[in-house]
């Protein structure tokens, strides 16, 4: 079976990208890959008459191409999004895919779209790059979070948690870039005044390995979406990890959710000399990047089976299905 593959990157060392690279490159072993890197609506004409030669295609967050690629071909088309709100768009794009996969089981309450057409497929994480190693003895705690700098961002409440706690021996490091907007830059700005907070650019992957070891305890700075894929790969990497909301039960231990207002007494909890190295199992086997992938090539090629193809009009446009006649 050929299948079609849009990515924004097939270098599983990117630094936001990896992760989807990886997902796109482990379907080859389920699948004739034809795959095609999209990272802008530049080469319309090249990939949809790629998608057209095979049996289906799945397109990683871009939903413009799955729109294009509907209207221009008859094959089933799939959807990997993983942002975690999703738009207006989004939800009429569901309309006109197969299945639509997300790691974030909330989509599933609302009631906009095509909700019968989304499949959970969490997180995965590579189990065989983030792995523990013992700690290295250091003064003090040593707190990680990583995330782009804006706006809604909550790193400012960490800090300032953090200081309300009085003690004189924690390091704040957050991992990301700065957005190019003013109130990013006035947000970077209130963060550099806390003597204790470090921030540096974002890493490659097999960089970050290293940072989420020096750290004792990651922190995931959102406080009102599930957890991203950096709180996993600190689990895997044997890092205790906390998360602000307690709506997405399920993702992280109960006991690792922080109350609003109380992370300072969470903070003396943690200390480098303790093992947490069984947190690699538990990421293991809930989000280990190969069990997603074979369970997406599994749903792919069941959904392309029952496809109903699709008649083109005059313009050659395909809009409607096609529904052969039947004697009864």
């Amino acid at each position: 079976m050929k299948l079609f593959i849009a990515t924004p990157s097939d270098n599983e060392n990117h630094i936001y990208f990896g992760n989807i690279a990886k997902m796109a490159n482990g379907l080859k072993q389920y699948f004739d890959v034809n795959m095609t890197v999209i990272d802008a609506p530049t080469n319309i004409r090249e990939y949809t008459e790629k998608a057209a030669t095979c049996d289906a295609a799945l397109v990683f967050g871009q939903t413009f191409v799955v729109t294009r690629l509907y209207y221009m071909t008859n094959v089933p088309m799939f959807l990997w999004y993983c942002r975690m709100t999703p738009s207006e768009y989004l939800f009429k794009t569901s309309g006109v895919v197969e299945l639509l996969f997300t790691p974030h089981q909330r989509w599933c309450a609302m009631r906009k779209g095509r909700v019968e057409r989304i499949r959970i497929v969490k997180y995965g994480v590579d189990t065989d790059l983030f792995k523990p190693k013992p700690k290295r003895a250091h003064d003090g705690i040593k707190i990680l979070s990583i995330g782009a700098i804006y706006k809604n961002a909550g790193f400012i409440r960490i800090a300032q948690s953090i200081e309300d706690s009085g003690r004189d021996d924690v390091t704040y490091t957050i991992c990301g870039n700065t957005r190019a907007t003013e109130a990013a830059r006035e947000y970077h700005d209130k963060l550099s005044v806390y003597p204790f907070v470090k921030i540096i650019p974002p890493l490659k992957l097999d960089k970050s390995v290293d940072l989420y070891h020096e750290h004792d305890i990651y922190v995931d700075p959102n406080e009102r979406v599930a957890p991203r894929i950096e709180t996993f790969r600190a689990m895997s990497c044997g890092t205790p990890s906390y998360v602000y909301s307690p709506n997405y039960y399920g993702y992280v231990p109960e006991e690792w959710f922080i109350p609003k207002h109380r992370f300072e007494t969470y903070i003396p909890h943690r200390s480098p000399k303790e093992d947490y190295s069984e947190l690699h199992n538990y990421v293991k086997e809930r989000y280990d990047m190969d069990d997603h992938v074979r369970r997406m090539a599994e749903m792919i090629k069941q959904s392309t089976e029952s496809f109903v193809p699709r008649i083109a009009d005059r313009k050659g446009i395909y809009r409607k299905r096609y529904r052969p006649n039947i004697d009864t």
